[in-house]
C-alpha cells in the first residue's frame, strides 16, 4: 500500500494565492493581502484590458486584462467583485485599478465578471 504524498507548492503568487500540486488554492492572509495597499507605487498603466461580450441579450461581459508576457503556464484568476449584487462593475474605477495592479504584481491574465444586479434582476 502506497503513501500519499505530501501536496507541494507549485505556485506562489506574491503570498496572495498558493497553488498546490494536489489542486488546493490557498489564500493569503490579510498581512498579504496588505501589500496590495503598500505605499511604493505599482507600475500599472502599462496593462491593457478589453471588454468581451458573452451574451448580448442579457448584458453578460467579462473584461480580460492581459499580462505583458503569457505562456502555456500564465495563470489565470477569475474575480468576481463584492458590492452585493447590487453595486459595481468591471468598469468601476477602484475595481478597474485593483485588476491592473493584480496584473502587475502577479503577471496573471485577470477575468473581471460583470454579472447582473439587483434590483433589476431578481435574486436568487
Amino acid at each position: 500500500m502506497s503513501e500519499k504524498s505530501e501536496a507541494h507548492l507549485l505556485e506562489d503568487f506574491g503570498g496572495l494565492i498558493k497553488l498546490y500540486s494536489d489542486g488546493s488554492v490557498v489564500r493569503g492572509d490579510d498581512a498579504s493581502f496588505s501589500s496590495l495597499l503598500r505605499p511604493e507605487p505599482v507600475n500599472y498603466k502599462h496593462v491593457e484590458y478589453k471588454d468581451v461580450v458573452l451574451d448580448e441579450d442579457v448584458g453578460l461581459w467579462v473584461r480580460l486584462y492581459l499580462p505583458p508576457e503569457t505562456t502555456s503556464k500564465t495563470p489565470i484568476v477569475m474575480y468576481y467583485h463584492g458590492g452585493g449584487f447590487i453595486l459595481f462593475s468591471p468598469a468601476t474605477p477602484i475595481l478597474h485599478r485593483v485588476c491592473q495592479m493584480w496584473v502587475a504584481m502577479l503577471g496573471a491574465l485577470i477575468v473581471s465578471v460583470n454579472y447582473r444586479l439587483a434590483s433589476k434582476h431578481r435574486l436568487p
